[in-house]
């Protein structure tokens, strides 16, 4: 074999690597993605303007999300996600005890679970660009003192339906830039305490808020990593009063650092 044979044959070997590597948007919207990385919580009571209580902290987290895109029109195919998330790990609590005694813990323990599903369509797509409006409901758990005696752990729950869209945009170097926002509102908000009371502390409903940022690197047409910004907001309304117990107004925002590997089926 000639330098010539050999010449032609690495510069058609490269470009086929390159073509199987080539980022895909249709490839990333049907695949599965394991994540993991870190959560942090950043939550305040208050009442008439006065911070109550508040926790801090990060915690680990673990995800699986599913994507599946196609059903339809070519033009405009259906766009369906499901997202899985645990977090678990310590947070910084400065407030008060349920009877009131004044109360600070450094690494407490508590955990969250998050459910979402979202339902769209390609409204705008030509290989490079895709523009997907969505629906989505999301349910939110966390559950706080876990670890303080006697048994002072609250558990939160809430659900909540939002409208939003995703950007996904075709970058050199084999990768895939995808943007989200969406706005709504949460509903069957709920706080219950075993220990302290009978009864659910009903909370309203309140308007949500999610956005993220994240990158995509294909290394062969199938296989990928990715790295995603995220945050999420919401509100809790005050509660009923339940005897001599009531659950103030509160504020929650989720920052999500994530970094993952998925498959493109």
């Amino acid at each position: 074999m000639n330098f010539k044979t050999l010449a032609i044959a690495a510069a058609l070997a490269a470009s086929s690597a390159v073509a199987m590597a080539a980022p895909d948007i249709d490839a990333l919207n049907n695949s599965v993605t394991v994540y993991s990385g870190a959560q942090h919580v950043n939550y305040r009571e208050t009442m008439s303007g006065s911070v109550l209580d508040s926790e801090n902290g990060s915690q680990p987290d673990v995800g699986v999300r599913i994507r599946a895109q196609g059903f339809g029109s070519y033009a405009h195919p259906l766009f369906v996600e499901l997202d899985l998330q645990r977090a678990r790990g310590t947070t910084d609590y400065t407030g008060s005890l349920q009877d009131g005694t004044p109360y600070s813990q450094t690494g407490g323990t508590s955990n969250t679970l998050d459910q979402r599903v979202r339902i769209g369509f390609a409204a705008a797509r030509d290989g490079s660009v895709q523009v997907t409006p969505f629906a989505a409901f999301a349910r939110h758990s966390w559950t706080r003192g876990d670890d303080v005696a006697p048994d002072y752990r609250e558990h939160y729950s809430q659900n909540g339906l939002g409208l939003g869209a995703m950007f996904q945009i075709k970058m050199i170097g084999n990768n895939v830039l995808s943007l989200d926002a969406m706005g709504g509102r949460t509903f069957g908000a709920k706080m219950t305490a075993p220990s302290l009371v009978d009864g659910t502390f009903k909370l309203g409903g309140a308007n949500w808020y999610e956005g993220s940022i994240g990158v995509t690197h294909f290394f062969t047409r199938s296989f990928y990593a990715m790295t995603e910004v995220s945050m999420d907001y919401f509100k809790y309304g005050q509660s009923q009063s339940i005897g001599a117990y009531l659950e103030p107004d509160s504020k929650s925002r989720l920052t999500q650092f994530q970094a993952g590997v998925g498959y493109a089926f």
